[in-house]
């Protein structure tokens, strides 16, 4: 049995003065993106509510309509079905992820002043990343869900590093049908602990499971998978924003199109490009789950940041060397590393906040509709290959780390 490191820091006492700066640091972040919500149109938003719209209908996801999000999604969309008024069903839907967004600020003060209950500057980094981010992608943060399973990939995060496994459980499930690729993470949770806890978090997770497996009976919602095999190069992959890039200089024929919830590159060479990055993809996914999984069951992280970062390898790959790219995805890798800079330093995951924020430089641009110019294919290509270079460098560290000998404390 490996020896367990006690330590525990319940933050600092919850005064009017610690209350008002927690309310105005979370509000300063926050107001911003929800005024701007009534004043844009729908967007993504919008094909959420034509979805809802079909569910006030009747009509049954995959068999009546194609529907290319797991469960939880759809459930997610719902709520719009308060008002026949498509732009008022989008401001609740839209609401609902602002909700989300609210509660991964306040676990952010909360974690930060926990670890540093005198440095009020050191405690509120992780809120303010979050916060100039979140600010730059304005134009379409709250209007695409993904920040519902990342904030539920945080909360499992967090809970589980509190040894309330069962919780953990729980949200991570419910993150993995509402978007999916937070199976990625299971190994990492079920290989650090001890028998007792993967028994708590495997038993939660599958009384969780269970519901949603049973609605499979009526609604075949596995079939969203099916969407997702068959598209094509999408835009922002690293594949498709070399070839843009060496479209003029090597006079490449290649099309920017768009294509069903999203732009692809069509021609001979995106065309091979997406199957030699199908299979790099899965190799490079695979040998970061492994790697964590390895690393979980040595080193059993000591820490919140810790987990978090661990948690990253197998999202960055995932992400990274994906023929689908989407700028949502960065929402999903922005929450791990707030949490990871909670507790470590800033100088080592800068890179991951600069290709963060380059997202903002591209997207949304004018030319992004008929494809990126040059000066906007610059930060496209950078914010690619320092997702690479990223993972590249955490791989390395990960197959270089000792065992440790603890388990997991708060």
């Amino acid at each position: 049995m490996l020896p367990e490191v006690a330590a525990t820091n319940a933050g600092p006492r919850l005064t009017s003065r610690e209350i008002s700066v927690r309310v105005f640091v979370i509000a300063l972040g926050l107001v911003p993106l929800l005024m701007g919500i009534p004043r844009t149109n729908l967007q993504d938003v919008g094909h959420y509510v034509d979805l809802a719209f079909l569910f006030r209908d009747g009509q049954i996801p995959n068999i009546d309509f194609a529907f290319e999000y797991p469960p939880i999604a759809g459930m997610l969309f719902l709520p719009g079905l308060l008002s026949r008024d498509p732009r008022v069903a989008g401001f609740i839907i839209s609401s609902i992820f602002a909700l989300f967004d609210l509660a991964l600020r306040i676990l952010l003060v909360r974690e930060g002043r926990r670890r540093f209950p005198e440095a009020w500057s050191r405690a509120l980094l992780p809120i303010g990343l979050f916060t100039v981010l979140t600010w730059t992608w304005g134009y379409w943060y709250l209007r695409r869900f993904d920040m519902v399973p990342a904030v539920m990939v945080a909360g499992a995060v967090i809970v589980f590093s509190q040894r309330r496994h069962a919780l953990a459980g729980v949200l991570l499930t419910l993150s993995i049908f509402t978007k999916l690729y937070p199976v990625l993470l299971v190994p990492i949770f079920l290989l650090t602990g001890n028998r007792e806890s993967r028994t708590r978090f495997t038993i939660a997770s599958a009384l969780t499971a269970l519901p949603i497996f049973a609605l499979g009976l009526v609604w075949p919602w596995w079939k969203f998978a099916l969407f997702h095999a068959n598209r094509g190069l999408q835009v922002e992959s690293f594949a498709a924003s070399v070839l843009w890039a060496l479209k003029t200089p090597l006079n490449l024929a290649i099309e920017w199109v768009e294509a069903p919830a999203a732009w692809e590159l069509h021609g001979a060479l995106p065309d091979a490009a997406r199957s030699i990055t199908s299979v790099v993809w899965l190799i490079a996914t695979a040998l970061s789950v492994a790697v964590t999984s390895w690393n979980a069951f040595r080193n059993r992280p000591s820490t919140l940041s810790d987990l978090a970062r661990m948690s990253l390898l197998p999202l960055l790959a995932f992400v990274a060397f994906n023929a689908v790219l989407s700028p949502q995805y960065m929402v999903w890798l922005m929450t791990l590393a707030c949490l990871a800079v909670i507790d470590q330093p800033f100088k080592t995951l800068w890179p991951l906040f600069l290709a963060f924020g380059l997202t903002a430089l591209f997207y949304p641009t004018r030319s992004y509709g008929s494809g990126l110019d040059a000066i906007h294919t610059v930060p496209l290509v950078l914010r690619n290959v320092l997702l690479i270079g990223f993972w590249v460098r955490e791989l390395v560290m990960q197959l270089r780390s000792p065992p440790r000998g603890i388990t997991l404390t708060t």
